[in-house]
């Protein structure tokens, strides 16, 4: 199982993502930093989760997160899901 206080998401990510994080856009940010945008804060699991989101349940504890589906898309995500799936097995 993944645990987010062990294991740094830097490290995981491929480094084709590297590039894409540290650039700036013609906005004047990076792509980590509308991730950071685009997460959710923590909510009660008996809380709606709005349309375009899914909750996730990370670690032992089973901490959730409510994250935007398009993360589903992103080749770096998928790859940690796989992960996290073969640890879980």
């Amino acid at each position: 199982m993944i645990r987010p206080s062990s294991l740094r998401l830097s490290r995981l990510l491929s480094p084709n993502l590297k590039p894409l994080i540290s650039s700036s856009s013609s906005k004047d940010h990076s792509i980590l930093d509308d991730m950071k945008e685009s997460l959710l804060p923590p909510v009660a699991a008996d809380e709606v989760i709005p349309k375009g989101f899914l909750a996730v349940y990370v670690g032992d504890a089973m901490r959730r997160f409510v994250i935007p589906a398009v993360y589903l898309s992103v080749p770096d995500f998928q790859i940690l899901m796989e992960r996290a799936a073969e640890e879980m097995a």
